[in-house]
C-alpha cells in the first residue's frame, strides 16, 4: 500500500505470485491448493500423485492429466471456469475433456466447471473404478440440457459408483 504524495489517497497494488516447491515430485502423492487464484497447472509430471484438489481456482485450460498424473485416483476441480477454455472443443464436458483424465479415477468432483449437457455414457465408458461422482453446483457454471428439451439426464455410471 502506498500513499500518493500530498493527496492523502491510498493506492493498493498486487502482483502475481509464483509458487515454487522445492520438493522432489517423485514423493508428492497429494496436492491441495484451493481458492488461491491458480490459473494453470504446474509444468511437471507427478507420477505418484493420487489426490489432486484445485477446487475454487481460475483454471480455464485442462492439461492432459493422463500424462501429468497417470495414477490419479481423486480429482477435485469444483468451480473452475473450464467452460472458458482456449480450445473451443473443450468448453463442454465431452470426450475431448474426459479423455484427458486418467481411467484410474475413483472420485471425480467437477461441479461448477461446465455448462451444457453431459453425454449419457461419457462417464461410465471412461472410469470403470469410479466410486463417487460429484456434479454438485454451489456456484459457477451448471450442467443443463443443450436444447429446449427440458428432460435433463444424469449420466450413466458403472456399478462401482455409490
Amino acid at each position: 500500500m502506498k500513499q500518493d504524495g500530498n493527496s492523502g489517497s491510498m493506492r493498493f497494488s498486487s502482483r502475481e505470485r509464483y509458487i515454487q516447491l522445492y520438493y522432489s515430485p517423485d514423493y508428492i502423492s497429494t496436492l491441495t491448493i484451493n481458492s488461491a487464484g491458480i490459473t494453470a497447472f504446474p509444468v511437471t509430471k507427478l507420477l505418484n500423485l493420487v489426490t489432486l484438489n484445485f477446487s475454487y481456482n481460475n483454471i480455464r485450460n485442462l492439461p492432459d492429466l493422463t500424462s501429468f498424473s497417470p495414477n490419479l485416483q481423486y480429482l477435485y476441480l469444483v468451480e473452475n471456469p473450464l467452460y472458458l477454455s482456449e480450445t473451443e472443443s473443450e468448453r463442454k464436458l465431452n470426450s475431448n475433456v474426459i479423455n484427458k483424465l486418467p481411467t484410474t479415477l475413483k472420485d471425480l468432483a467437477i461441479g461448477g466447471t461446465f455448462y451444457g449437457s453431459i453425454p449419457i455414457n461419457l462417464i461410465a465408458n471412461r472410469f470403470p473404478n469410479l466410486i463417487t461422482l460429484n456434479l454438485n453446483r454451489g456456484g459457477g457454471a451448471y450442467f443443463h440440457p443443450d436444447s429446449d428439451d427440458l428432460n435433463g439426464y444424469i449420466p450413466n455410471v458403472t456399478n462401482t459408483c455409490e
